[in-house]
This record gives structure tokens, C-alpha cells and sequence, in this order.
């Protein structure tokens, strides 16, 4: 500052000085008579404490630095020394720099904010709900008496730079470090500056600071440049601490010092200007600035997003802030979300009241819309109601399957938990169809994973903005089949092969491998529930993902069909809904197609062509609108001459006709709006002597997954937070409601999130289902494991919901085709599933009742065989077949109807790491005997009503094995391949140890408000080896349904599944008959 002290002592202050004290003037020698200089300058009577501070301060002082001594531009005049006060004399700095920058800053922040209001400003901005009553000239009046304020408190850093107890320096030479050392002062200026606000600008948000410091300056929640410097003086003064602090730690040029002041007040003013032209991940711009202004717990830093991202309190901008020409409801709807957003969390901050008030163009635009809408006429109201009749007439004659748009929402919200409850919900507020929304910790922190479904617009939009190319970019999906970028949160699909090892032995332990859909944050993953076909129900519509099949009448009479099915591999498990597959397979692994002439039809057919097509499907959604674009891949096109003879039997296409393999390409995944899937598309070409050519092609969705081994450590494996999924001891709580579809939603979850202001939750799963006029809700919640005992959580007084008059409740059923949103089957079989009851209405099913942490694996135990310690690993498995499909693959919930046998339920397996002459060829020195000694299975009936636990256990099973057949197997026995290894073999225990069914009174399950009911078994099977006895002791759950308790949805179909027996005689009888014709053309 003594540049500017300098100029205006030489050309003002020197001579304003002089004649208002002047160095013989009265003032000046009252002065001398009573203060002379032999009293200013002794230190008689001085503290010894002062006088060494005083001493080490002149130590630090640079004496050449001393302003007003010596001249650095103009020499001195008549004027100079003829004041009593002179250039050097404290009391004249303060007075000189404090007139100075207080006008300087009143100058600075009139002009520049003037500037950018007229010429920047989009004035737009007075409609926004949250704009104030005269707001302008409340934040010029806030301003303009803060900055005095501001400079008198800053004053005594300018002091300390005139009196040389800085680093500000001016000559430009090799010992200043030169020209290059001054360059680099800005980036570290701003570095430095940057991180001082960030800590000093988050202190200021500590609720009893801001109440008393920061919250004058959070009342512009929509800014206009004029609110740059309407803050509490204090609140300023400690923000611009940073920039004082640097000179004095720092080498700092003195003119590079009056630039930078100059560029901070710049940059204050035009990150509240509201004009959103920057859209960058590293510079902290207006739409940043209007973030942490909107939702005030976000975006702390100043020039940089590096100290929050850092602090993990980043929040991007919304893509709607930078749309362009939006129209003016769309802006409006868009205000009202950031206004509902953010009174969640200035509730949170500030409490209920709010001494804000609203501006009168908001009002009255609120009140203009009341009144239009008062202001219907009752023809207007009954036109509208006889053209939904009308439509909803037409709609339930053709039948049109309903198309939906998918969208994920992610959000890190770091390691505090408190955060969970600010953010529950918070992006559920919309014209969605149905939703379900998850909240994990992964690592340390806690991510909100939100899957939207909205109902399909009809409406074309071309990406003329480039929106979805530029998507596909920032997700790195440049190319077909490219991407993603390994470091972003996103949902993918993965097939994990998981390996144990042991710190015993150098083998390796190899798992069930699983395939499934995971939120991927760094290398740390989370089961998520998934996408359930975005592409299929935006292209066909819900339920078309189970018609693989295309139907072609040639006349009236005859009609050939092309049906696509898909197999699942075999080498690892996956949820029914999923369909994944992984690159490299080859087509007729996963495809099976097979054509179909009317039985009454003697028309043959030859096949002429078939084309196979991989399709890769992007969506993204940006300001409301979703853009979409299938992107096409040719895999096969072959000529084919084969014959379709005229027969009622299904002609299965030959798998060397369409012999190829799926490529190398990216995962499916989903991120921030954005999606990506595949589908695989088959077409085939006939012809006859009627019709030269007919076109036939089928449809399914595919989930590309990129496979993955890990290695985890057995103490790790048998920790429930690791592998297992589950924690032990952790408080559960769930709750289920129904509503009204025009029920306001905002409210609901307002009840909602009550549940989460006691106690201390670590995650939960919110899903909504449609079931006819009606919404079902559901909220399963999962405390912390810290949280003991159980009961207090019991006795919250939030959890206390009264039963649902309506009946919503849980409960197993047997369905004859999936329902959307929940778990489904590709097969023709019945599906055994949890579901969602409204009444006696399926609204959903579920994937896991248990929220906790979805389990990667069933009950496994591990052991060590032998002198060579050999591991042994015994686990729970499926086994394959029976008559219903079952959700649910690999935990250990199990599902049945009464009189199932165990062994179709469950079966246990017994894995070694290696073959039996492998292990002799490794030292293996005899042969290991296998011995079962004995079962005990019990079964606990649960029941639960109002918080009084009931339970009852009954022996199911107590079997002595042995003397059983097959009870006793030899390691050369192990002849089961294990999939991901090459090496490790497998022996399951015969089916008859299990040769009992579930008693008939056995709990059906069923789960209410107050109410529920369940079973659990409990098994340990003993077992010998090597003269030493071993026991394997499981627990898993068991849900029931009656064998009856089937929920029909196409009557037509149901005898396809509900009597098996009598569809395998039909078709031993047709296929006796077949034969018996062909014998007789033979003979003939």
C-alpha cells in the first residue's frame, strides 16, 4: 500500500496535512508541551515482557521498507515535513489508508457491480420464488455500510506492510527471483488464498457461527451481483484474512499485490452475478457459487474446486442452470425444485423461522396462478374430463403396453450420516411413474443411489445440441461399445470371481462366482438391485421383455413364428432379471432359436438368410428431457439353405447356422442421467411357394459385464462386512404404506424422514409401485452397527405406524409372468417371489425383504485336512431344477411352498481346491475318506405381533448317516468342475440326506405394520476325516407360501405351469404318436 500512500501523499495528503496541522500550528505545540519526545520514548515502567516482544518484532522489521523516509517515486516538497503529523506517523497511516481503501472499495464495488447488473445480470431472476422484497437496494444498503467496517478492521495488516513487516518487495532482479518468480506468484497467490477461504468460509457455516456471522449474507438465496459485499463486516473481514496473510509469509510484488486486491473484488462480484457461462469441473464459477447459495452446505472454495472436492462437499451444478432459451414454465418448475431443495436444508441450518421476505412480483405471479386456476370455467373442467374418458376408453381397447424412460441419480454424500436424512428423497419430486432409491456406505461413505421411471414421451428429440454426443464423451463411451471411465460413481455390471486365500497355505479357495449389477465407487463395490431393461421399456413397453418372439401370418389361416431364448451360462449365477452376458461368448450359448408353423398348416418353408445384430443403446437425461439413440453392430449375415417342413412340432435352427461370439465391448452401466445397454436383434428370411420372402426377427435386452477376479483373506471372507454382506446384531426397521396416486408426495416423505432424526441409520431401500389407483410404498432402513440395545429402537416413537386399512402387506407368491420393477423369470416356469400385496392385488415384488447389505454368498465354512493343510470348504448351495424359478440366487434366504423337499431347496457342497491326483503329484501321501456322521435341521416358527416376539422350535430332521448309501466318498470322488477354477473340484451329498419335506405347519410368511410371521432353519451337519470330527452349522431363512396361493394374470395360460404332470403325458402321448408315424412310413 505505500505505492498508493505515496501517490496520494505527493499530490493531496501532504498539503491537506500541513494547513490542518501544521508543525508550529496550537495543536502542535499543546502536543509537544504535554507528550514531549523524552516521554515517548522511554520504557521506564515497561513490562519485561513487552519490551523482549518489542525487541523480537524490530528483529523482524525490514528497515528499508519503512514507508515515509525516503522517496520511492516523487522527491519530497515544501509540503512534506511541514505537517506536526508525518508521512511515517502511525495515526496518520490509519487515517490516510482508511479513507483511501474505504473509498477505493465503495468505488470498486459501485462501479463493477453497476456493470454487471446492467450488462451481465439476467434479470430473469426477480420471478424466483425466492427472490426478496427489494433485494437490490437491501444488498447495496447491507454493502455499502460493511465496507467500512471491513477496511477499519483490516486497517492494522496495512499498518504492518508500511511499517516493513511484510514480504512485499518492488525491485525486479535475480535476488527478488526475477521476472519468473512473479509470474508464479499468481497461481500461488490464488492456491494459497483458495484454501484459506475454504477452511475459514466452512468455519463460518458451524451453526453457532453462522447464525451469528455468515447467515446476513445467506439471505440473497438467488443473488444479484450487488450482494458481492452485502455481508456482516466480521463475516468479510475474516474471508479476506488469506490475502493480508500471504504478504507477510510470502515474497509478494508490490504492484502484482494491488492487482490481485483488485481481481479478488472482481472475482466476488462475478460469481453472484448469475450469469452461467463456465462449466468446468476445476474452476469454482458463478454456477458454483449459486449452488452453495442455494443449498448452502456445498461448494465452500473461492476460485477452485479442489478443496472441495477435497472435503468431499462438492456439488456439481445442475445441467439446468446452463440450458439455454428454456421456456417459462419449465424455468419455473425448475425454481420450485431448487427452492424445495433448499428449504430442506436451511430448515436444517437455520431453523423454522425465516425472517426473509418474498418480493411482490412473486407473490403476485403465485397469485395470478391461483386465480387462472380459480378461473376455469365448468365447460373447460367438463371437456377435460370427457377427453381423459375418452382417451382412457381407447387405451383399454387396444391394449397399448406402457413405455418408460430409466434414469439413475448418484450422489456421494460423504462420511457424515446426518446427511442421510437432508437428502432423503430430495430427488423424488417429479412426474415419475415409480422410483426406488438406495442408500449404502461403501468404504466411508455413504452414496444415494435414485433409479427414476417416467412414462415415455411420444415425442422425437433430436440431439441437435450435441447433448447426447457430449454425454457420451464425458462417460467415455467415444466409440461403440467404449467406456466407462473406471474412476466415475456409476451402477455397473460385473461377474466377480472370488478367490480365498489363507495365510496357512499357499492355495486358493474358489467361490460361487456371481454376476449382478454393482455401485462402483474406486475399487470398492456394493450389490445394487439394477437396471431392469431401460431399453426394452422404452422401445416395446413394459412386458415385452418376455416375448422374444415375432409372429408373421402369411394367410388367414397359416402363420410362422421366430422365437428367441435366452440360456443362461452355467459357469455363473445371476439374478433372473439381469440376462448378463460377457464378451467373447459365443451366440448359440446364450440364443436359441427355433421357428413354428401352424400345426393345421401344410405349408413348407426354406430358410434363405439370417442376420444377427448387436445394438447398443445410450440415454441421457438432461434439463427434464430425455435424448436416446440405438447404435447397431452387425455380429452374422449368412445365406442358409435349410428346409422348414409343414409340421405342428418347433424347428429348432441348427447353432452352427449362426456360429459367432459377442465382441469386445464396454459393460453396461449407468452414471449421473446416463445409460447404457445392449440388446441383441436376430433376423431371419423365409420363403415359400406362396410368398418369395418373409421377414422374420426377435428381441432381447443383454447386460454386458466385464469379469473380475478378487482375492480375499479367510478372516475377511467370514466377516460379515466384507464378503458375507451381513452384519451381526444390526436393528432393522421397515415400513409400508398405500396412497392415492395424486397424493402429494413431498409430504409423505416428510413423514418418512422423521425415521431418520433419531437414530443413527446407515443406509435404506425406498421403492414406490403403481398398483392401479393406488401407490405402495416401501422403506426398509438399517441402523448402524453400533447401535444397541435393539429396543431402543423399538420404542421410537417415529417407528409407530397404524396398520394399513387397505391390507399392504408382504407375503410369497407364485406368478405366472414377472411384475415391473421387481424380479423376474425369462422361463415358462411359475415364479416364486416376495411381493408387495395391496389387498389382493400384486403391486411388486421384492428383491431382498432383508435390507442390510445384500449377501455375495451363502452360509460358508472353511477347514484344514491333513498334514499338508489342505483347505476344505463346505457352503450352502441351489440345486438346479424343481418347478418354480426362485429370486433370491445366492444368500441365504431360501423360498418353498409346504411339502417341498429339502433337496429341492437346498443342497450342501463339499470343494477342494484341487483334484485328487493333483494333490499326489503334490504330496499328497494317501488317500482321504470322507465321512457324514450325522443331520439335525430345526425349523423356528416366528411370529411378531406389536413388538411381543413369539417363537417355537420343532426338530425337522435328526438323521445318524452313517451306514447311509453314498454317505462315505473318497477325495478321488471330488469329479465337480468348480467354475473360475481349473484345478478345484466339488462333491455334492446325496439328495436322500435331505429326503423330507416342510411340514405343513409350517409359518406361511407374511409381513404386516404391526405383524409378521416367518421361519428359520437352523442345520449342523457332522462330519470325519482323518480320525477327526468336524461340524457345519448354518442358519438361513425360510419363506413359505401356500401351494395354492397363486396370483393368475392370463388365464389362458394357466394350465401351461399349474399342472406339470398332466402337460409331460400330453407330450409323451404326441411324441408315441410321432414315432408310431414314422414306423409306418418306414414299413410303408
Amino acid at each position: 500500500m505505500d505505492l498508493v500512500l505515496e501517490i496520494a501523499d505527493s499530490f493531496v495528503l501532504d498539503k491537506l496535512y500541513a494547513k490542518a496541522l501544521p508543525k508550529d500550528g496550537a495543536v502542535a505545540q499543546y502536543f509537544n508541551s504535554h507528550f514531549g519526545s523524552k516521554n515517548a520514548t522511554t520504557t521506564h515502567g515497561i513490562p519485561a515482557p513487552v519490551t523482549y516482544l518489542a525487541s523480537m518484532a524490530g528483529k523482524l522489521q525490514r528497515k528499508d521498507e519503512v514507508y515515509g523516509h525516503f522517496p520511492q517515486f516523487f522527491d519530497f516538497d515544501e509540503y512534506t515535513h511541514a505537517s506536526m503529523l508525518l508521512r511515517s506517523n502511525l495515526v496518520r497511516e490509519f487515517l490516510s489508508i482508511f479513507v483511501i481503501t474505504a473509498v477505493f472499495g465503495w468505488l470498486l464495488y459501485f462501479s463493477v457491480a453497476s456493470l454487471s447488473y446492467f450488462f451481465v445480470f439476467d434479470k430473469k431472476i426477480f420471478n424466483h420464488p425466492r427472490f426478496l422484497k427489494n433485494q437490490v437496494s437491501l444488498e447495496i444498503y447491507r454493502a455499502s455500510t460493511a465496507i467500512p467496517v471491513m477496511v477499519l478492521l483490516t486497517v492494522p495488516f496495512f499498518l504492518a506492510e508500511l511499517n516493513g513487516f511484510s514480504k512485499l518487495y518492488f525491485s525486479v532482479n535475480e535476488s527478488t527471483g526475477g521476472w519468473k518468480a512473479i509470474f508464479l506468484q499468481f497461481p500461488f497467490f490464488i492456491l494459497f488464498t483458495d484454501c484459506g477461504i475454504y477452511f475459514i468460509h466452512r468455519w463460518l457455516h458451524w451453526p453457532s457461527v453462522y447464525k451469528k456471522l455468515h447467515k446476513p449474507h445467506h439471505k440473497w438465496i438467488v443473488c444479484t451481483p450487488f450482494a458481492s459485499h452485502a455481508f456482516h463486516p466480521v463475516d468479510g473481514w475474516f474471508q479476506s484474512l488469506p490475502y493480508h496473510l500471504y504478504p507477510l509469509v510470502f515474497p509478494l510484488h508490490k504492484v502484482s499485490y494491488l492487482l490481485l486486491f483488485t481481481f479478488v473484488n472482481f472475482w466476488t462480484v462475478m460469481i453472484h452475478d448469475g450469469q452461467y457461462m463456465l462449466n468446468d469441473p476445476v474452476v469454482n464459477g458463478t454456477a458454483c457459487h449459486t449452488v452453495h447459495h442455494l443449498y448452502f452446505n456445498y461448494n465452500y472454495g473461492q476460485f477452485t474446486t479442489l478443496w472441495d472436492r477435497l472435503g468431499r462437499s462438492y456439488r456439481r451444478p445442475e445441467d439446468s442452470l446452463f440450458a439455454k432459451d428454456t421456456d417459462k414454465s419449465a424455468e419455473e418448475k425448475e425454481w420450485k425444485e431448487q427452492t424445495r431443495k433448499m428449504e430442506a436444508i436451511r430448515g436444517e441450518l437455520e431453523g423454522k423461522d425465516d425472517d426473509r421476505e418474498k418480493s411482490e412480483e412473486t407473490e403476485k405471479s403465485g397469485k395470478s396462478e391461483k386465480t387462472e386456476k380459480s378461473g376455469k370455467s365448468e365447460e373447460t373442467e367438463k371437456s377435460e374430463k370427457t377427453e381423459k374418458s375418452e382417451e382412457t376408453e381407447t387405451t383399454k381397447k387396444t391394449h397399448l403396453p406402457l413405455k418408460l424412460d430409466t434414469t439413475f441419480v448418484f450422489q456421494n454424500l460423504g462420511g457424515d450420516g446426518r446427511r442421510i436424512a437432508s437428502e432423503f428423497g430430495s430427488e423424488l419430486d417429479g412426474p415419475w411413474y415409480t422410483f426406488q432409491e438406495v442408500c449404502c456406505k461403501i468404504h466411508d461413505n455413504f452414496v444415494k443411489v435414485t433409479e427414476l421411471h417416467f412414462v415415455a414421451s411420444e415425442e422425437h428429440l433430436d440431439d441437435v445440441g450435441g447433448v447426447l454426443k457430449e454425454a457420451r464423451l464425458e462417460n467415455g463411451v467415444a466409440s461403440f461399445g467404449s467406456g466407462p471411465h473406471p474412476e466415475k460413481l456409476k451402477a455397473v455390471f460385473e461377474v466377480r470371481q472370488t478367490f480365498i486365500t489363507f495365510d496357512w497355505c499357499s492355495y486358493e479357495m474358489p467361490m460361487p462366482i456371481i454376476g449382478g449389477c454393482f455401485i462402483a465407487m474406486g475399487d470398492d463395490r456394493e450389490i445394487l438391485l439394477g437396471p431392469k431393461f431401460p431399453m426394452t421399456h422404452l422401445v416395446f413397453g413394459v412386458g415385452s421383455e418376455f416375448t422374444s418372439e415375432s409372429k408373421h401370418s402369411i394367410r388367414k389361416d397359416v402363420s410362422v413364428t421366430l422365437k428367441a431364448d435366452y440360456a443362461k451360462p452355467s459357469w455363473f449365477t445371476q439374478r433372473e432379471y439381469h440376462r448378463i452376458v460377457t464378451p467373447g461368448t459365443a451366440i448359440p450359448d446364450i440364443l436359441l432359436l427355433q421357428l413354428q408353423v401352424d400345426l393345421n398348416s401344410a405349408m413348407s418353408f426354406n430358410l434363405l438368410r439370417i442376420l444377427i445384430e448387436l445394438q447398443e443403446f445410450t440415454c441421457v437425461w438432461r434439463h427434464g428431457k430425455f435424448y436416446k439413440e440405438v447404435r447397431n453392430k452387425t455380429l452374422l449375415e449368412n445365406e442358409i439353405h435349410d428346409f422348414l417342413p409343414a409340421s405342428g412340432t418347433p424347428f429348432k435352427i441348427p447353432k452352427k447356422v449362426y456360429d459367432c461370439k459377442l465382441p469386445e465391448v464396454g459393460p453396461s452401466f449407468s452414471c449421473q442421467g446416463f445409460t447404457r445397454s445392449y440388446g441383441l436383434k436376430t433376423h431371419i428370411t423365409l420363403c415359400s411357394k406362396s410368398h418369395p420372402e418373409t421377414a422374420l426377427e426377435s428381441f432381447f435386452e443383454l447386460n454386458m459385464a466385464e469379469v473380475k477376479a478378487e482375492r480375499i483373506k479367510q478372516s475377511d471372507a467370514t466377516n460379515d462386512e466384507r464378503y458375507l454382506g451381513r452384519r451381526a446384531d444390526v436393528p432393522e426397521r421397515y415400513l409400508m404404506r398405500s396412497f392415492e396416486l395424486n397424493a402429494e408426495m413431498k409430504g409423505i416423505l416428510e413423514t418418512y424422514r422423521k425415521c431418520f432424526s433419531k437414530p443413527e441409520l446407515s443406509g435404506y431401500l425406498l421403492r414406490l409401485w403403481q398398483c392401479g389407483t393406488r401407490a405402495v410404498l416401501y422403506l426398509g432402513m438399517e441402523a448402524s452397527a453400533g447401535w444397541k440395545p435393539r429396543e431402543k429402537i423399538e420404542r421410537n416413537d417415529c417407528f409407530e405406524a397404524k396398520p394399513d386399512r387397505k391390507g399392504t402387506h408382504l407375503a410369497v407368491k407364485i406368478i405366472d409372468r414377472p411384475i415391473h420393477g421387481g424380479e423376474s423369470s425369462t422361463t415358462k416356469k411359475p415364479y416364486l417371489a416376495v411381493c408387495m400385496m395391496h389387498g389382493k392385488q400384486v403391486a411388486g415384488n421384492l428383491s431382498n425383504i432383508d435390507f442390510g447389505r445384500f449377501q455375495r454368498a451363502s452360509c460358508v465354512s472353511f477347514y484344514s485336512i491333513g498334514d499338508e493343510q489342505f483347505p476344505l470348504a463346505v457352503y450352502l448351495g441351489r440345486p438346479a431344477g424343481g418347478h418354480f424359478e426362485r429370486q433370491c440366487r445366492w444368500n441365504d434366504t431360501f423360498l418353498a411352498t409346504p411339502g417341498t423337499k429339502l433337496c429341492d431347496v437346498f443342497d450342501i457342497k463339499f470343494v477342494l481346491p484341487i483334484s485328487f491326483e493333483e494333490a499326489q503329484r503334490n504330496g499328497l501321501k494317501r488317500e482321504i475318506l470322507f465321512h457324514l456322521q450325522r443331520i439335525e435341521i430345526r425349523y423356528i416358527n416366528r411370529e411378531c405381533h406389536s413388538g411381543c416376539n413369539h417363537k417355537r422350535e420343532t426338530l425337522l430332521l435328526s438323521k445318524d448317516l452313517r451306514y447311509q448309501r453314498g454317505c462315505g466318498f473318497l477325495w478321488r470322488s471330488f469329479q465337480d468342475e468348480v467354475p473360475g477354477s481349473p484345478h478345484a473340484r466339488a462333491i455334492s451329498i446325496p439328495a436322500h440326506v435331505f429326503d423330507i419335506s416342510i411340514p405343513r405347519d409350517v409359518n406361511l410368511f407374511l409381513m404386516e405394520m404391526s405383524y409378521s410371521r416367518s421361519t428359520k432353519l437352523k442345520g449342523t451337519l457332522f462330519f470325519s476325516l482323518l480320525g477327526r470330527n468336524y461340524e457345519f452349522t448354518w442358519s438361513s431363512i425360510l419363506l413359505v407360501t401356500e401351494p395354492d396361493d397363486t396370483i393368475i394374470h392370463d388365464r389362458d395360460e394357466k394350465n401351461k405351469w399349474q399342472k406339470p404332470r398332466k402337460q409331460q403325458q400330453q407330450q409323451q402321448q404326441q411324441q408315441q404318436q410321432q414315432q408310431q408315424q414314422q414306423q409306418r412310413q418306414r414299413a410303408g
